[in-house]
């Protein structure tokens, strides 16, 4: 498995644990936002992926 599967692989495990914890651990606002940024890199390395970088 390459370096950058495995982050992938831990960003979205992160982000699925904010999706589902984010109003139970209280701080929704502050979690919203870093469920977004994880999100966007998800995203970035999926393309990079698919580039072939």
């Amino acid at each position: 498995m390459s370096e950058t599967i495995l982050i992938q692989k831990r960003l979205e495990n992160l982000i699925w644990h904010i999706e589902n914890n984010r109003e139970v651990a209280g701080d929704t606002g502050i979690l919203n936002e870093v469920l977004f940024l994880l999100q966007n890199m998800v995203k970035e390395i999926k393309e990079l992926e698919e580039r072939g970088s």
